[in-house]
């Protein structure tokens, strides 16, 4: 395997690695607003059986799945409260991306990453840490005069 192959296999797992966590806050954040906003418009007339009917209703305008109980108007206040949310989720991605490029900015190096070079350069710090640690180590176990006692020669 050549280095550049193993910083493009690194740079795609992070890719994938980052994408995966910002689908999963992405679906956390849309569902709690959306029931944010379901709670705030459309408490009290829609039972929470009725929800996945009434979205499934909107998405296909099927009319056999509308629930007969509802008003045209109760309709679309659970249109309107769906709108809503979606917006409000769609401007949460915008702020969250908006605020990852200056991120990704920062982060960016000119320099192209050599793993094998940094590799090297872990060994040599981690061989750096061991002597100082060694060093210390031996300055604890050298014998020495004791402090505060002065030799008597009799």
């Amino acid at each position: 395997m050549t280095i550049l192959t193993v910083a493009l296999a690194i740079a795609i797992s992070l890719v994938t690695q980052f994408r995966l966590i910002g689908g999963s806050i992405g679906i956390a954040a849309s569902g709690a607003i959306l029931g944010v906003y379901e709670r705030k418009y459309l408490f009290g007339f829609v039972s929470e059986s009725d929800f996945s009917r009434l979205a499934y209703y909107m998405l296909y305008n099927d009319v056999s799945y509308q629930p007969k109980e509802y008003t045209t108007e109760q309709i679309e206040d659970f249109r309107g409260a769906y709108g809503l949310a979606f917006r409000e989720t769609m401007i949460v991605c915008t702020v969250i991306s908006a605020l990852s490029i200056p991120i990704a900015l920062l982060t960016f190096r000119t320099t192209v990453f050599n793993p094998v070079e940094r590799r090297r350069e872990q060994v040599r710090e981690e061989a750096e840490r061991v002597k100082g640690a060694y060093d210390s180590d031996k300055e604890l176990l050298e014998p020495r005069e004791p402090r505060g006692l002065e030799m008597n020669p009799l």
